[in-house]
């Protein structure tokens, strides 16, 4: 019973790898890009407002992963 819990742990980790790398990471190299590599010539409180939408996309996905991380927990007692 507690090989399939640890089996089922690690498949669960990772396809959530997997998913990371098709979406977390790739957006916080954009976001890195985009800061690295705004026009000088905008304010900064215009340079914030368009970083809104960035930030708030990697805010997202990182919610998600740790969410999808923390909800698998120990399986419920099966009363018999």
């Amino acid at each position: 019973m507690a090989s399939s819990t640890a089996v089922e742990l690690r498949d669960h980790i990772s396809e959530f790898d997997t998913a990371d790398k098709l979406t977390f990471y790739p957006s916080i190299v954009l976001l890195a890009v985009w800061f690295l590599n705004y026009p000088p010539e905008i304010g900064i409180a215009d340079f914030l407002w368009a970083s809104a939408l960035p930030i708030v996309l990697v805010a997202f996905m990182a919610s998600r992963r740790w969410s999808a991380l923390l909800s698998l927990g120990p399986a419920a007692p099966v009363d018999d």
